[in-house]
């Protein structure tokens, strides 16, 4: 496995031996990072549309983080292990058909609809995995949540690279990498506590969840992770009906926008 995952960074490097060079007029990077930062800020900032649809991403992999490290104790105890890695399996293929999808057929557009449908369809799907106390259900949803992620990315990488002059796409994909990135660490660092500390007590017999959505969900071992699962995923819901509420995010894909 970690051979194969070497080979496609060989891969990704290879791709820069047929990129054309850069032009020298596109070379305007000041030297100093806080300066250049602030400049892919303003940028974006003078912009709402582009800064709400870095916003929802930026929920969404919030919400994606969560899901990470509450997924295994949350299917560990309906599955067990060999299921568990059947679950696992079907997810990757699920990303691996959205990914053929996506190259072979691109995405509609415009491309900011496709983005805020696929969270919606990914965001109910990780919700429901939490609901529904199945492992073949789990696998359902985990399938199609992975086959929306390449879409998403796909699309969000579109917006910025038709929208964002070239002079400027270094520093505003840097400032996507970082409200990508910065969701990780937040998770992982609060997911453990609010899960074992706060949601399974309340899922437990005679616990503050359990009356109320335990007929649902089950009071099991699984139950916090379960519940946490499902209230950061409905985030992911939220976010993208808010973009579609939002005209700004709509028609991010219109200059100036």
């Amino acid at each position: 496995v970690l051979l194969v995952d070497v080979a496609t960074f060989g891969c990704a490097v290879a791709t820069l031996l047929f990129a054309p060079p850069v032009a020298e007029k596109a070379r305007t990077a000041s030297g100093d990072a806080w300066r250049d930062a602030r400049i892919g800020w303003a940028y974006v900032l003078r912009r709402p549309g582009l800064l709400g649809m870095l916003l929802v991403f930026a929920v969404a992999n919030l919400a994606m983080a969560f899901a990470n490290v509450l997924f295994i104790p949350l299917l560990l105890p309906l599955a067990g292990e060999a299921g568990m890695g059947i679950v696992l399996s079907v997810a990757g293929v699920g990303m691996i058909l959205g990914s053929v999808a996506v190259v072979a057929r691109g995405l509609p557009q415009p491309r900011i609809v496709v983005m805020l449908a696929c969270l919606l369809v990914g965001g109910a799907a990780m919700t429901l995995s939490g609901v529904f106390p199945d492992a073949r259900l789990v696998a359902l949803f985990a399938f199609l949540l992975m086959a929306v992620v390449p879409a998403v990315n796909t699309a969000v990488y579109g917006v910025l690279q038709t929208r964002v002059p070239d002079r400027l796409q270094g520093r505003v994909q840097s400032l996507r990498r970082m409200l990508m990135q910065a969701a990780a660490p937040l998770a992982y660092v609060a997911a453990g506590p609010l899960a074992d500390r706060v949601f399974e007590p309340a899922m437990r017999s005679g616990g503050w969840l359990a009356e109320r959505i335990g007929a649902t969900r089950g009071t099991c071992d699984c139950g916090g992770a379960a519940v946490l699962c499902m209230l950061v995923c409905l985030l992911v819901i939220g976010g993208a009906l808010l973009g579609w509420l939002s005209p700004a995010i709509r028609r991010v894909e219109q200059r100036g926008r």
